[in-house]
């Protein structure tokens, strides 16, 4: 997460220090690398908001406190790799592969597939993946397209992850394009 901080003409940033609070105020652990007037730092898994400390060009102090509460998202699902660039072959299989980001703990997720269209087939290389923290692993979906679909429908493919522990659910939703194969 990169944070920007205006106003640096009225700011000695030299003098800024940028921690992590929890919601309830309590410092947070998390190292937080601040280079000008950009801070980079990993989301905690935790809810959390922004200190910033130091002092003004006149040499006063300054301690600013984020309004809203942050909970970073730690699951992600992206596509990755389509063989023939979103579109599906009719009478011909075809793949997908995307790929699961957790950012949280380790975790199992279930996989599934949905699609919008009759006739549209698919099958998952498997329907539970561990993914590690901080981690990501791949999805290949194979899918498959029955003679009676026309050419040129568009499919609404959803993926979805939900993890088996947390609960901690993602999805995707693309459109892919049957064409001849």
């Amino acid at each position: 997460m990169k944070l920007l901080v205006s106003l640096k003409d009225k700011i000695n940033a030299s003098s800024l220090r940028l921690k992590l609070v929890g919601a309830d105020g309590s410092p947070l652990s998390t190292p937080v690398s601040l280079s000008g007037l950009t801070a980079t730092f990993k989301p905690p898994l935790v809810a959390f908001r922004l200190l910033l400390i130091g002092r003004s060009i006149e040499g006063n102090p300054i301690t600013r406190v984020s309004r809203e509460i942050i909970k970073a998202k730690n699951v992600l699902l992206r596509p990755i790799y389509s063989r023939h660039y979103l579109t599906i072959l009719r009478r011909r299989r075809t793949f997908a592969i995307y790929a699961l980001h957790n950012n949280g703990d380790g975790e199992m997720f279930e996989i599934k597939v949905f699609s919008s269209l009759p006739g549209v087939w698919f099958k998952l290389s498997r329907s539970r993946i561990r993914v590690a923290s901080y981690g990501k692993s791949y999805i290949r979906v194979v899918f498959k397209v029955a003679p009676k679909v026309s050419l040129g429908e568009s499919t609404t493919v959803l993926v979805t992850a939900r993890g088996l522990i947390t609960g901690v659910k993602t999805r995707l939703v693309t459109s892919l394009l049957v064409v001849d194969g």
